[in-house]
């Protein structure tokens, strides 16, 4: 099943009938509470890495149901909800190593390089979550977008704030 959906993190075709399973579908959110928690934990206190990832899930949870609901699309919600976890799976492990560089050398005159380049992943991210909105909903390249760009900011700087209340 991996093989149907990590095409989707190289903008590669999308097959019409994707299919997952609750075993799949458990491992990959497994894989994201596991690479999140490492990340998060790393910047915050491990119980709000946790707390911020629940509401990282919640938040996408959320997203993908309003989503199929307002397009009335026939796509399954377990189908595009692991499609989502997938690209959040990627973009967390290509994340790891540019978290473990930054926190080598942030205290040396290095340390906006691994900022750079979170930032063009931050980007590789969006878009990514731009093509799947394309693929699976026909949404045009614009509505894709800056739905990926609300999609970004909401999962991960408004969790981030809920936090900090």
């Amino acid at each position: 099943m991996l093989k149907q959906y990590l095409p989707i993190c190289w903008f590669g075709k999308i097959p019409a009938n994707l299919t997952t399973s609750k075993t799949f579908l458990w491992r990959n959110l497994v894989l994201y509470i596991c690479a999140a928690l490492f990340i998060q934990a790393n910047i915050t206190e491990p119980v709000e890495a946790f707390l911020q990832i629940l509401i990282e899930l919640f938040i996408t949870i959320v997203f993908v149901f309003i989503l199929l609901k307002v397009t009335k699309s026939s796509a399954k919600f377990d189908v595009v909800f692991t499609a989502f976890i997938i690209c959040e799976n990627f973009f967390y492990i290509c994340a790891l190593p540019i978290a473990i560089w930054y926190m080598t050398v942030r205290t040396s005159e290095f340390s906006m390089i691994p900022i750079y380049v979170g930032i063009v992943l931050i980007i590789w991210f969006c878009a990514i979550i731009s093509y799947l909105l394309q693929q699976l909903f026909d949404f045009r390249v614009t509505l894709s977008v800056l739905l990926s760009v609300f999609y970004f900011i909401v999962t991960y700087l408004v969790s981030f704030a809920l936090l900090l209340m």
